[in-house]
């Protein structure tokens, strides 16, 4: 699918896999064969070579890379898988790995053992093919596939008259390259703890809104941190800034 005003084009599967021993993969060949290969990892980022080796990846991978014309990339983006291979600027995309549930060669197996094969059944998977200019810093590529991963729940409702304006934030900050990734209540229930994350690998300072203090908030992160607020629910008590531990 493709939307107005929107670069990505949008795919969702529905596949039934009913396949023993066989893995299925996507493949999206580029132009950029030369170009520099970045995936992300959880709360950060690592390059690594196009050398075709199966890898650990989170929710996007990304080739950017330049020609006379300048600089441009192709990001891939997905909602649920964790595997890809990536050499000559052709991204692969490891969507079911159907092996034996803990087969360890040279072992064999033998059907009277009863094993189960991984990924077997219905599966609903997305994901997003996501052109862009300059690299992935400057297409806002690590936040575009947070967004991609939680998209927004629709909740039906009768007709009537809305009290609240047509648009709102629950929480924003400044910064564009940090985003929240965690909201939950304190470990001493005194508080709701919220979690920041650096996403570009580039210091920030900025301020976030949060809807129970009326003044912004002011943060500083450094590279890829993750940092911890805890704001009371005594509104008369000011937020401040903890450890994972939320000591």
């Amino acid at each position: 699918m493709l939307y107005k005003d929107r670069p990505e084009l949008y795919c969702r599967f529905l596949v039934d896999w009913q396949e023993y021993y066989k893995v299925l993969k996507l493949a999206f060949p580029s132009v950029l064969k030369n170009g520099t290969l970045t995936y992300s990892i959880p709360y950060g980022f690592i390059k690594r070579p196009m050398n075709g080796m199966e890898e650990p990846g989170r929710t996007w991978v990304d080739i950017s890379g330049s020609d006379d014309r300048g600089n441009f990339g192709i990001a891939l983006l997905n909602d649920s898988k964790c595997g890809y291979s990536v050499k000559d600027g052709e991204i692969r995309l490891t969507i079911f790995h159907s092996a034996a549930w803990s087969k360890h060669d040279p072992e064999t197996l033998t059907e009277s053992e009863g094993y189960r094969l991984m990924d077997t059944g219905t599966h609903e998977f997305s994901y997003a093919l996501f052109p862009h200019q300059g690299d992935w810093r400057d297409a806002g590529i690590a936040r575009e596939a947070e967004a991609f991963g939680m998209p927004p729940v629709v909740i039906l409702t009768d007709r009537h008259r809305g009290e609240m304006e047509e648009q709102r934030e629950f929480l924003s900050t400044s910064a564009s390259n940090v985003v929240a990734t965690v909201l939950k209540m304190s470990e001493n229930g005194g508080a709701l703890a919220l979690r920041l994350v650096e996403l570009h690998g580039k210091p920030p300072q900025g301020t976030m809104t949060f809807p129970f203090y009326q003044s912004p908030i002011n943060f500083e992160l450094r590279p890829c941190e993750i940092k911890t607020f805890l704001f009371p629910l005594n509104r008369f008590r000011p937020p401040r800034a903890t450890n994972l531990l939320e000591d």
